[in-house]
């Protein structure tokens, strides 16, 4: 099966990040604006990348369950970058997570011993 990476926020960051770990895996590129994650698309796809798009509001519950539906019918997800508004041009840093998960739970997910495990603790309520 296909190992993919999912890239919230496809600008330069997210980019960047999806060049280094998208090697040799499909990379799902996600945005609140379809236009920017279709030019990411264009750009790493240009470079050999194997990419797909969504259309992502990180701050709904239900789009992100959508996003990891999306995900997982592509193969088996193996990364998650979550890049958008994390360039201190354009939001404050300590404020990237506050609408998308309660920060108590984050080192829970990273404990989690597979995706399903990371995934139930960062979208169900």
């Amino acid at each position: 099966m296909t190992n993919v990476i999912v890239v919230i926020g496809p600008g330069q960051i997210g980019q960047a990040i999806a060049r280094r770990v998208g090697v040799g895996k499909h990379v799902l590129l996600a945005d609140m604006r379809p236009d920017n994650a279709n030019a990411a698309a264009e750009v790493l796809g240009n470079a050999g990348y194997e990419v797909s798009v969504a259309t992502v509001d990180a701050s709904s519950r239900e789009a992100v369950q959508a996003l990891i539906k999306r995900a997982t019918s592509l193969g088996d997800v193996t990364g998650l970058i979550h890049a958008a508004g994390v360039s201190p041009a354009q939001v404050e840093p300590g404020r990237v997570f506050d609408r998308i998960v309660n920060l108590d739970e984050v080192p829970a997910g990273y404990r989690a011993m597979n995706q399903r495990e990371a995934i139930k603790v960062m979208v169900e309520p």
